[in-house]
């Protein structure tokens, strides 16, 4: 029984992380590719922001940018509700007389 239990919470654990990587990824991967290709770290790329922020390309990467820290956000709040919920919640052999 408990290493069943074990085995599913490992199993749980693993999807989220799934998840979880996939939206840091996203998230570096876009922040990297805007930097490189909307906002260059010269003169020139001051003076060019103004109308490449603008193009299609970089308002999807603005987009999947602003995305993937929302879920990310997100996904930290579940974690820690699910924390939350496991230590507040009391023990399921609490209140349990012993049968001895």
């Amino acid at each position: 029984m408990l290493k069943e239990q074990i085995f599913n919470l490992f199993n749980v654990l693993y999807q989220v992380t799934k998840i979880w990587f996939f939206w840091m990824f996203v998230h570096w991967i876009t922040v990297q590719l805007y930097a490189y290709l909307c906002a260059h770290q010269s003169f020139m790329g001051f003076l060019t922001m103004a109308f490449l922020t603008q193009t299609p390309h970089c308002k999807a990467l603005q987009w999947l940018f602003v995305t993937s820290k929302d879920n990310i956000i997100q996904m930290w709040i579940v974690f820690g509700t699910w924390c939350m919920t496991i230590l507040l919640s009391p023990s399921s052999n609490s209140g349990q007389k012993s049968s001895n």
